[in-house]
């Protein structure tokens, strides 16, 4: 005989969780994301679209200034999702979080996000100043290319780095200036030799490929021992 059909129709559950439906984004320091959207969904991952409308608080593991836009988010009556750009000064992998208490508590959602450093726009020396006898050579000084937010970048092209002193005396740097920061390094290293006593500030400077800030530091010359 005849068989009998009929449609029917399955509604969501209530929501149980949040859930970010778009693929972690990679991001460059300071500059906003693409759209992330984040979803309610009930226990079986069917989209929410009929509960009360819920806010979301949005959250990050990252030690940077950290942006999110809209800055308040809400998934109202008739939508499952809702969508934000994130932007983030320091480079990492942050995880990033979306927890909403009301109108109840559901389960948060997270998802780790990538931020890389911007262009090099400063020069910086990230060892200590020195103090050095005459005509001995200083430990290691390190000077590092940043960007704007002090991240380290090593992903700029081959930098060439100027070294110089306003001393009187006679000055050796080695390796002997300039200096270059290769592709997938963001500092170089060199060491200091002075004559002259006193307190002479060296600099680090960089014009190729691009002009960016330069660094200074004072470092201290004592006398040599006494020998004659």
């Amino acid at each position: 005989i005849t068989q009998a059909t009929q449609q029917e129709t399955v509604n969501p559950a209530a929501a149980s969780k949040l859930v970010f439906t778009t693929t972690a984004v990679t991001v460059t320091a300071g500059v906003a994301s693409e759209n992330i959207t984040v979803q309610r969904q009930d226990q079986y991952g069917n989209p929410n679209t009929t509960d009360a409308t819920r806010t979301v608080t949005l959250s990050s593991s990252s030690g940077g200034a950290v942006t999110f836009t809209p800055t308040s988010l809400s998934i109202s009556t008739g939508s499952s999702s809702a969508n934000f750009t994130y932007k983030d000064t320091a480079v990492g992998t942050p995880t990033i979080t979306a927890a909403s208490t009301l109108p109840s508590s559901i389960t948060s959602a997270t998802q780790q996000e990538t931020v890389n450093p911007a262009a090099a726009s400063k020069l910086v020396f990230t060892t200590a100043a020195v103090t050095v006898t005459a005509g001995v050579a200083s430990g290691n000084i390190t000077v590092q290319r940043q960007d704007q937010f002090g991240n380290p970048n090593t992903t700029d092209a081959t930098r060439t780095v100027t070294l110089s002193s306003n001393s009187a005396g006679t000055v050796t740097f080695t390796p002997t200036s300039p200096l270059s920061i290769p592709i997938g390094s963001s500092s170089a290293t060199f060491t200091y030799t002075d004559t002259k006593i006193g307190t002479p500030t060296i600099t680090a400077a960089s014009t190729s490929p691009t002009t960016i800030t330069q660094a200074t530091q004072q470092e201290t010359v004592n006398p040599a021992a006494a020998s004659k």
